[in-house]
Protein backbone atom coordinates (compact mmCIF):
# COMPACT_ATOMS: atom_id res chain seq x y z
CA UNK A 1 0.00 0.00 0.00
CA UNK A 2 1.31 3.36 -1.10
CA UNK A 3 2.14 6.27 1.78
CA UNK A 4 -0.97 8.48 0.60
CA UNK A 5 -3.04 5.40 1.13
CA UNK A 6 -1.60 4.80 4.30
CA UNK A 7 -2.10 8.14 5.35
CA UNK A 8 -5.86 8.57 4.52
CA UNK A 9 -6.44 5.11 6.42
CA UNK A 10 -4.95 6.24 9.35
CA UNK A 11 -7.17 9.88 9.32
CA UNK A 12 -10.19 7.31 8.68
CA UNK A 13 -9.38 5.41 11.74
CA UNK A 14 -9.35 8.57 13.54
CA UNK A 15 -12.57 9.24 12.67
CA UNK A 16 -12.45 12.03 9.73
CA UNK A 17 -14.14 11.40 6.74
CA UNK A 18 -13.38 12.69 3.20
CA UNK A 19 -15.63 14.81 0.99
CA UNK A 20 -15.19 15.41 -2.71
CA UNK A 21 -17.52 18.11 -2.80
CA UNK A 22 -18.23 21.09 -0.43
CA UNK A 23 -22.13 20.48 -0.46
CA UNK A 24 -21.57 17.17 0.55
CA UNK A 25 -19.44 17.85 3.31
CA UNK A 26 -21.70 21.11 4.54
CA UNK A 27 -24.56 18.76 4.39
CA UNK A 28 -22.92 16.17 6.39
CA UNK A 29 -21.18 18.72 8.92
CA UNK A 30 -24.29 19.65 9.67
CA UNK A 31 -26.49 16.48 10.72
CA UNK A 32 -23.48 15.50 12.43
CA UNK A 33 -23.51 18.40 14.75
CA UNK A 34 -27.21 18.71 15.12
CA UNK A 35 -27.54 14.71 15.74
CA UNK A 36 -24.90 15.03 18.56
CA UNK A 37 -25.36 15.86 22.41
CA UNK A 38 -23.85 19.22 22.79
CA UNK A 39 -25.32 21.73 24.26
CA UNK A 40 -26.60 24.98 22.24
CA UNK A 41 -24.13 26.90 23.74
CA UNK A 42 -21.39 25.24 22.89
CA UNK A 43 -22.52 25.11 19.20
CA UNK A 44 -23.21 28.64 18.56
CA UNK A 45 -19.96 28.97 20.08
CA UNK A 46 -17.96 26.56 17.47
CA UNK A 47 -19.90 28.34 14.62
CA UNK A 48 -19.08 31.62 15.77
CA UNK A 49 -15.29 31.31 15.86
CA UNK A 50 -16.06 29.74 12.20
CA UNK A 51 -18.36 32.51 11.15
CA UNK A 52 -15.24 35.19 12.09
CA UNK A 53 -12.56 33.45 10.27
CA UNK A 54 -14.46 33.02 7.10
CA UNK A 55 -15.50 37.05 7.33
CA UNK A 56 -12.80 38.79 9.24
CA UNK A 57 -9.56 39.60 7.33
CA UNK A 58 -6.51 37.91 9.00
CA UNK A 59 -8.65 36.77 11.89
CA UNK A 60 -6.33 33.95 13.48
CA UNK A 61 -8.29 31.30 15.79
CA UNK A 62 -7.50 31.52 19.16
CA UNK A 63 -6.38 29.02 21.99
CA UNK A 64 -10.04 29.01 23.04
CA UNK A 65 -11.54 27.30 19.72
CA UNK A 66 -8.87 24.79 19.71
CA UNK A 67 -9.73 23.88 23.51
CA UNK A 68 -12.93 23.95 22.60
CA UNK A 69 -12.89 21.52 19.40
CA UNK A 70 -10.43 18.76 21.62
CA UNK A 71 -13.13 18.83 24.10
CA UNK A 72 -15.40 17.62 21.97
CA UNK A 73 -14.33 14.31 19.35
CA UNK A 74 -17.42 15.30 17.44
CA UNK A 75 -15.87 18.95 17.02
CA UNK A 76 -12.40 17.86 15.66
CA UNK A 77 -14.29 15.12 13.56
CA UNK A 78 -16.35 16.97 11.35
CA UNK A 79 -13.70 20.26 11.55
CA UNK A 80 -10.81 17.91 10.65
CA UNK A 81 -12.79 16.21 7.65
CA UNK A 82 -12.96 19.96 6.20
CA UNK A 83 -9.11 20.37 6.32
CA UNK A 84 -8.91 15.85 4.88
CA UNK A 85 -6.91 16.96 1.35
CA UNK A 86 -4.85 19.48 3.34
CA UNK A 87 -3.82 17.29 6.02
CA UNK A 88 -3.14 13.94 3.29
CA UNK A 89 -1.21 16.77 0.96
CA UNK A 90 1.13 18.25 3.69
CA UNK A 91 1.66 15.19 5.37
CA UNK A 92 2.85 13.79 2.40
CA UNK A 93 5.36 16.45 1.90
CA UNK A 94 6.38 15.99 5.70
CA UNK A 95 7.10 12.15 4.95
CA UNK A 96 9.29 12.61 2.24
CA UNK A 97 11.98 14.88 4.03
CA UNK A 98 12.31 12.56 7.19
CA UNK A 99 14.86 10.04 7.38
CA UNK A 100 15.65 7.43 9.95
CA UNK A 101 16.22 7.06 13.00
CA UNK A 102 15.66 10.26 13.50
CA UNK A 103 14.35 12.46 16.17
CA UNK A 104 11.80 14.68 15.44
CA UNK A 105 9.54 17.70 17.27
CA UNK A 106 5.94 18.31 15.75
CA UNK A 107 5.29 22.10 16.82
CA UNK A 108 1.25 22.83 16.96
CA UNK A 109 0.45 19.21 16.46
CA UNK A 110 -3.08 19.68 17.70
CA UNK A 111 -4.94 16.09 18.47
CA UNK A 112 -1.65 14.24 17.14
CA UNK A 113 -3.10 13.17 13.95
CA UNK A 114 0.04 13.43 11.68
CA UNK A 115 2.59 13.23 14.15
CA UNK A 116 1.18 9.65 15.49
CA UNK A 117 1.42 9.20 11.43
CA UNK A 118 5.05 9.49 10.81
CA UNK A 119 5.46 7.78 14.36
CA UNK A 120 3.61 5.04 12.63
CA UNK A 121 5.27 5.05 9.35
CA UNK A 122 9.18 5.88 11.33
CA UNK A 123 9.11 3.09 14.06
CA UNK A 124 12.86 3.55 14.10
CA UNK A 125 12.43 6.98 15.31
CA UNK A 126 11.49 8.92 18.52
CA UNK A 127 8.37 11.91 18.02
CA UNK A 128 6.97 14.16 20.46
CA UNK A 129 4.09 16.24 19.67
CA UNK A 130 3.44 19.75 21.46
CA UNK A 131 0.39 22.06 21.62
CA UNK A 132 -0.15 24.86 23.82
CA UNK A 133 -3.64 23.70 24.67
CA UNK A 134 -4.10 21.47 27.16
CA UNK A 135 -7.38 19.54 25.99
CA UNK A 136 -5.47 18.57 22.36
CA UNK A 137 -2.52 17.30 24.10
CA UNK A 138 -4.95 15.39 26.52
CA UNK A 139 -7.22 14.18 23.80
CA UNK A 140 -3.96 12.75 22.07
CA UNK A 141 -2.61 10.97 24.77
CA UNK A 142 -6.40 8.95 25.01
CA UNK A 143 -6.27 8.18 21.42
CA UNK A 144 -2.83 7.32 20.54
CA UNK A 145 -1.64 4.32 23.32
CA UNK A 146 1.58 3.82 23.88
CA UNK A 147 1.13 -0.01 23.22
CA UNK A 148 0.36 1.03 19.90
CA UNK A 149 2.49 4.13 19.71
CA UNK A 150 5.76 3.26 22.05
CA UNK A 151 7.92 5.98 20.37
CA UNK A 152 5.56 8.89 20.65
CA UNK A 153 4.95 11.32 23.51
CA UNK A 154 3.27 14.35 23.88
CA UNK A 155 3.64 17.40 25.90
CA UNK A 156 1.63 20.87 26.45
CA UNK A 157 4.91 22.47 28.03
CA UNK A 158 8.11 23.04 26.18
CA UNK A 159 10.12 22.74 29.59
CA UNK A 160 9.02 19.16 29.70
CA UNK A 161 11.95 18.98 27.01
CA UNK A 162 14.41 19.71 29.62
CA UNK A 163 17.70 18.82 27.49
CA UNK A 164 16.18 17.25 23.97
CA UNK A 165 17.19 17.94 20.80
CA UNK A 166 15.92 17.04 17.28
CA UNK A 167 17.16 16.27 14.16
CA UNK A 168 13.72 17.84 12.48
CA UNK A 169 11.57 20.25 14.25
CA UNK A 170 8.32 20.41 12.01
CA UNK A 171 5.55 23.11 11.50
CA UNK A 172 2.47 22.51 10.00
CA UNK A 173 0.40 25.89 9.85
CA UNK A 174 1.30 26.76 13.37
CA UNK A 175 3.83 29.27 13.17
CA UNK A 176 2.01 31.80 10.89
CA UNK A 177 -0.53 32.39 13.08
CA UNK A 178 1.34 33.48 16.02
CA UNK A 179 2.30 37.22 16.33
CA UNK A 180 5.34 38.46 15.11
CA UNK A 181 6.88 38.89 19.06
CA UNK A 182 5.85 35.28 19.61
CA UNK A 183 7.41 33.73 16.95
CA UNK A 184 10.78 35.34 17.45
CA UNK A 185 10.48 33.48 20.97
CA UNK A 186 9.24 30.40 19.77
CA UNK A 187 12.03 30.35 16.70
CA UNK A 188 15.20 31.20 19.62
CA UNK A 189 13.46 28.08 21.22
CA UNK A 190 13.82 26.07 17.63
CA UNK A 191 17.10 27.17 17.01
CA UNK A 192 18.25 26.14 20.62
CA UNK A 193 16.46 22.99 20.11
CA UNK A 194 17.63 21.67 16.90
CA UNK A 195 20.89 19.37 16.51
CA UNK A 196 24.07 20.19 14.38
CA UNK A 197 23.09 19.39 10.34
CA UNK A 198 19.23 19.41 11.84
CA UNK A 199 16.33 20.86 9.56
CA UNK A 200 13.31 23.16 10.35
CA UNK A 201 10.44 22.48 7.84
CA UNK A 202 7.97 24.68 7.77
CA UNK A 203 4.31 24.18 5.69
CA UNK A 204 2.67 27.56 6.10
CA UNK A 205 -0.12 29.84 4.52
CA UNK A 206 1.90 32.59 3.71
CA UNK A 207 -0.66 35.28 2.69
CA UNK A 208 1.87 37.56 0.05
CA UNK A 209 5.24 38.78 -0.09
CA UNK A 210 5.74 41.01 3.23
CA UNK A 211 4.60 38.55 5.61
CA UNK A 212 6.81 35.93 3.98
CA UNK A 213 9.58 38.76 4.26
CA UNK A 214 8.99 38.51 8.19
CA UNK A 215 8.54 35.30 8.46
CA UNK A 216 12.15 34.57 6.65
CA UNK A 217 13.24 37.33 8.55
CA UNK A 218 12.59 35.91 11.90
CA UNK A 219 14.55 32.62 10.80
CA UNK A 220 17.36 34.22 9.92
CA UNK A 221 18.08 36.81 13.05
CA UNK A 222 18.37 33.51 14.38
CA UNK A 223 21.07 32.41 12.71
CA UNK A 224 18.27 29.73 10.68
CA UNK A 225 18.74 30.08 7.06
CA UNK A 226 16.56 29.42 4.33
CA UNK A 227 17.77 26.37 2.32
CA UNK A 228 13.87 25.40 0.35
CA UNK A 229 11.56 27.61 -0.64
CA UNK A 230 8.96 25.55 -2.57
CA UNK A 231 4.77 26.17 -3.33
CA UNK A 232 2.29 23.40 -2.54
CA UNK A 233 -0.83 23.68 -4.84
CA UNK A 234 -4.08 21.56 -4.10
CA UNK A 235 -7.46 21.73 -4.57
CA UNK A 236 -9.69 21.38 -1.38
CA UNK A 237 -13.36 22.05 -0.79
CA UNK A 238 -12.29 25.77 -1.05
CA UNK A 239 -11.08 25.11 -4.29
CA UNK A 240 -7.74 26.06 -5.15
CA UNK A 241 -5.37 26.78 -2.23
CA UNK A 242 -1.40 27.39 -2.12
CA UNK A 243 0.80 26.42 0.89
CA UNK A 244 4.52 27.82 0.66
CA UNK A 245 7.11 24.60 2.03
CA UNK A 246 10.24 26.38 3.53
CA UNK A 247 12.86 24.43 4.95
CA UNK A 248 15.77 26.00 7.25
CA UNK A 249 19.09 24.83 8.37
CA UNK A 250 22.10 26.67 10.40
CA UNK A 251 24.27 26.27 6.87
CA UNK A 252 23.42 29.09 4.60
CA UNK A 253 21.28 28.01 1.99
CA UNK A 254 19.51 30.08 -0.67
CA UNK A 255 21.75 33.08 -0.46
CA UNK A 256 19.87 35.13 -3.09
CA UNK A 257 16.01 34.28 -2.15
CA UNK A 258 13.20 36.53 -4.07
CA UNK A 259 9.87 36.46 -2.24
CA UNK A 260 8.44 38.63 -4.77
CA UNK A 261 9.81 36.80 -7.53
CA UNK A 262 8.30 33.47 -6.13
CA UNK A 263 4.92 35.16 -5.01
CA UNK A 264 4.88 35.96 -8.85
CA UNK A 265 4.83 33.02 -9.99
CA UNK A 266 3.07 31.42 -7.53
CA UNK A 267 0.32 33.52 -8.64
CA UNK A 268 0.63 32.94 -11.89
CA UNK A 269 0.21 29.42 -11.33
CA UNK A 270 -2.81 29.35 -9.77
CA UNK A 271 -4.01 31.76 -12.86
CA UNK A 272 -3.50 28.80 -15.06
Amino acid sequence: MNTRKLLKNHLIKIGFTQFKYNKDYKKWAQEKIKKSNLSKKVIEKYYYYLKQNSIKNKYKLDLNFYNLIAEFDVLYKTLHSFKFKDIVHNGMEITKELTEPTKVLDMGCNIGYLTSFYAKYFPRSNFIGYDKSRYSIDEAKKIYSKLEYPNLDFINDLKKLNNNRFNYIIDTQCLTNVSNRNLRLIVKFIKNKLKPLGKVISISNLPNEKEAEKFIEIFYDNKLFLKEIKPLLLINLNGLQAYTKLIFTENIGIVDYNVKSYFFELRKKMLY
